[in-house]
């Protein structure tokens, strides 16, 4: 899963199609302050985190080609 902190739908809707990643991605838009980004103690991009089915985080600070 990617979660964007893109600022608007259409920014994140862009970089969606731009990258046709392979997993989920999901958007909580309005930046680094919202909910998502702070509950996850996202402050930089890119920031890769493997969630898992209870939403707890397995793992953290993932290169991408790990997430493969």
């Amino acid at each position: 899963m990617l979660v964007s902190k893109d600022d608007t739908v259409e920014e994140w809707e862009e970089a969606s199609r731009d990258h046709d990643l392979p997993w989920l991605n999901l958007a909580d838009i309005g930046g680094f302050d919202n909910e998502t980004p702070v509950a996850y103690g996202v402050r930089f991009i890119p920031k890769a985190c493997l969630v898992g089915a209870g939403g707890c985080i397995i793992q953290k600070d993932l290169a991408p080609e790990a997430l493969e």
